[in-house]
């Protein structure tokens, strides 16, 4: 509903590392909890760069993490970004024949000289309506879900002379928007041991005084997206080098609409409609120095890379209001606690964690023979909260003739755990064997 994460391979979209002009882009602060792929999964948002704004998209399927470290075991996406000068633009309108579901999108792109520098500007409006195609008479919403994008991405360059530019990306992206939960309808009423509701609106998810028809929870989410690339390329005594650093965050906040707390209900006859159930943010923060030189005589010409790596990531949860998780009339009595489809976290669920990491890598690769590629690669990296691990790779392609090329990899992996991954808490209560229960 929020968000479209990348995916190689078959594998969890917390498997494939997602690169914006070779940086490492962050990954969302959302842990999927709910539905069959990426379960339990986090993972990188496309949904966050407009399609105007994407030169071209290289995938590598191979494992990579001894190249590009955690998250790479599926493979790499690297999206760059246009600076090209020219100017195009997009608009559309549609919707499905029911009459809902209206979906609107502006877009544009610009690439202005600056000098002997470029800049690429891209903005982009999306507003995609719900549609709903439950049958007649069933409470519930089956459909598309509400969401507005407003996203902005800048991407340039500008040389300084002397084989030495100066590079940056920027982006931002404001989303909201609105799923439906699942229906409460007038019949999730407690009962009482003799089998009645005593005779009065005792309401275990709903409130006739409230909802006689039963309602539809709307879970609404206000995320922000940011991301920023500050670079410097430069050659040195035949070296390439490149100095980076890069900083991406993802923030989101629930609201529960069209809803109530039914504990609240319960003691107090009426419960509000809307709550602030809270929400988490993740930032990533990633410098890197990477040095490269081509050497014509070793092994037919061979390309040797070598970097370090330095990361700052922080996680942290805040709690929503107090009546998006409390039991307003006690455990064991009737009305069920928190905002209805979604609840709010709890104080005891709000954390703030980070960790570091550092790694060093090299790369060599070489063209013994016009048809032979060959390629080793090799990782250390050390984590303050995972530990340490040295991963290595070996590939070669043969070009058996100019439509027919032959290739294969080996190498070792690992994935460190997201600190969302390691962090996240949700309190629930559960009723288990009668006995409700904080989980």
């Amino acid at each position: 509903d929020l968000i479209d994460s990348a995916a190689l391979r078959g594998l969890g979209s917390d498997q494939t590392l997602v690169l914006v002009n070779g940086k490492r882009r962050h990954t969302v602060a959302l842990v999927n909890l709910f539905g069959a792929r990426n379960r339990g999964n986090t993972g990188t948002d496309l949904n966050a760069i407009p399609l105007l704004a994407i030169d071209n998209v290289q995938v590598l399927r191979d494992g990579a993490a001894a190249q590009y470290g955690s998250d790479a075991i599926a493979g790499v996406i690297n999206i760059q970004l246009k600076k090209r000068a020219g100017c195009e633009a997009v608009a559309g309108y549609g919707q499905y024949s029911a009459g809902d579901g209206k979906n609107g999108l502006l877009s544009a792109y610009c690439g202005l000289k600056l000098g002997e520098g470029s800049l690429g500007i891209t903005g982009e409006w999306q507003d995609r309506g719900r549609s709903n195609r439950a049958d007649a008479g069933n409470p519930r919403i089956i459909g598309d879900t509400q969401v507005r994008n407003e996203t902005l991405y800048l991407n340039g360059e500008l040389p300084l002379g002397g084989g030495t530019a100066l590079y940056g990306t920027a982006g931002m992206q404001n989303r909201r928007a609105s799923s439906a939960a699942f229906a409460r309808n007038n019949t999730l009423f407690v009962q009482f041991p003799d089998g009645t509701n005593n005779g009065g609106d005792v309401p275990k998810r709903n409130s006739l005084a409230m909802y006689p028809n039963g309602f539809v929870p709307f879970i609404n989410g206000d995320i922000e997206d940011r991301y920023l690339i500050a670079g410097m390329r430069t050659t040195l005594a035949g070296w390439a080098f490149d100095l980076s650093q890069t900083h991406g965050s993802n923030a989101m906040r629930y609201d529960i609409s069209n809803t109530l707390n039914a504990s609240i209900a319960a003691s107090a006859g009426i419960s509000p409609t809307r709550f602030d159930a809270g929400g988490f943010r993740f930032s990533q923060d990633t410098t890197n120095l990477d040095g490269s030189r081509y050497f014509e005589d070793w092994l037919g010409g061979s390309n040797l890379a070598f970097g370090a790596e330095w990361r700052r990531e922080h996680y942290s949860i805040s709690a929503g209001e107090l009546g998006s998780y409390t039991d307003a009339d006690g455990l064991k009595q009737g009305g069920n606690p928190g905002s209805q489809g979604f609840p709010g976290f709890k104080p005891s669920d709000a954390t703030s964690q980070s960790r570091r990491s550092t790694a060093l890598y090299a790369e060599l690769e070489s063209t013994p023979t016009a048809a032979l590629t060959t390629q080793v690669a090799l990782r250390h990296e050390r984590y303050s909260d995972f530990g340490s691990t040295t991963n290595g790779k070996l590939a070669a392609s043969f070009k058996i003739n100019p439509a027919l090329m032959l290739r294969g990899a080996a190498s070792t992996g690992f994935r460190a755990p997201s600190l969302q991954q390691v962090h996240f808490s949700s309190t629930f209560t559960d009723y288990i064997s009668g006995v409700p229960t904080d989980v």
